[in-house]
């Protein structure tokens, strides 16, 4: 009951309804948390319909044809919030992967795509080039090898698992990409 109600509060709210068309990682974190509980509570309809509108709309939106993200740019720690955000859509993809809908391998007309986007954080994960944008502080290695064991599931690279392995020790599995995903550090 308590979940329901949750939901159309989330849905119906005047709160929800301005972090629903936010257009940095609030929106996506959104839609991601909107979709979960719908998905929980059996609402496939909903579920669907958060999930095209990221394909239709907010992907095309959040995420350039080069793979940046605009509306994470200008932040204080951007590559912190281009992974935050990347995540949220990452999490958003699984929960598509529920109702039949390919959000990883979605491309837009413009080019835009999940991929993109971890491929425009590689050169700079593996720190082979500098971060362009203002990032205050080392950035959030959970995070990061979070969406890199992600990518390694879904795209053909071994540079996804090497910067995953590279943030997590040998000698340390670590249980939660373990158990999610599927990805041990050796």
């Amino acid at each position: 009951m308590w979940f329901k109600k949750y939901l159309v509060w989330l849905m119906d709210s005047d709160f929800g309804k301005r972090e629903h068309k936010r257009l940095n990682n609030h929106g996506t974190w959104y839609d991601f948390q909107t979709s979960s509980i719908a998905l929980f509570l059996n609402k496939t309809e909903i579920v669907r319909d958060i999930i095209r509108s990221n394909i239709e709309q907010k992907i095309d939106t959040k995420i350039d044809s080069n793979g940046s993200q605009p509306y994470e740019k200008e932040r204080s720690k951007s590559m912190d919030y281009h992974i935050y955000n990347l995540q949220a859509f990452f999490n958003l993809a699984r929960v598509g992967d529920y109702v039949g809908i390919d959000l990883w391998h979605y491309g837009s007309s413009k080019g835009s795509s999940l991929k993109k986007a971890i491929d425009y954080l590689l050169p700079y994960a593996l720190n082979n080039k500098a971060w362009p944008y203002k990032q205050e502080g080392l950035i959030g290695e959970d995070n990061l090898a979070d969406i890199m064991c992600q990518a390694s599931k879904h795209y053909e690279s071994t540079s996804y698992r090497q910067i995953y392995k590279a943030i997590i020790p040998e000698n340390r599995i670590d249980g939660l990409d373990s158990l999610l995903y599927g990805c041990i550090s050796n």
